[in-house]
């Protein structure tokens, strides 16, 4: 009996706010669009970010040129008047890679050479990588 009692109440209760529901949705006006306003956060940042690139812009300008500002001890990339030679650079890169295949030390490769250590260490690891087991021979 008092089970019975519950859930004739629940059934009332629940369709009672089934009513209210629909109710307040038929009476509900649609909220007017408000303008889209930026974050109060948004107004801090945005002359930080204006005055960082006022900083960096000529930073930027004189590494795009190469001309580092005065001041700055790194090097700059620039081509070794020993790389630069009037003959073709395929024939001294084959001697290169044949005195690295018959076991000559990195050092004397680079003395004959004259290379720069990133195309001796290209073609050191090419010479080890031909020399692996089940490697396709290149050449």
């Amino acid at each position: 009996m008092v089970l019975s009692a519950f859930v004739i109440s629940q059934l009332v209760f629940d369709v009672a706010l089934l009513v209210l529901f629909i109710l307040s949705a038929i009476r509900a006006k649609p909220q007017p669009a408000r303008p889209a306003r930026p974050p109060d956060w948004y107004q801090e940042l945005v002359p930080l970010i204006q005055e960082l690139l006022l900083i960096t812009e000529p930073i930027l300008d004189a590494l795009e040129t190469q001309a580092l500002p005065a001041g700055d001890t790194r090097p700059r990339p620039s081509v070794r008047p020993e790389a630069t030679r009037d003959t073709p650079s395929a024939p001294r890169h084959q001697e290169a890679l044949e005195l690295l295949r018959a076991g000559v030390a990195l050092e004397e490769v680079q003395r004959r050479g004259k290379f720069l250590p990133g195309e001796l260490r290209v073609m050191a690891n090419l010479v080890a990588a031909e020399a692996a087991p089940g490697a396709p021979a290149v050449g």
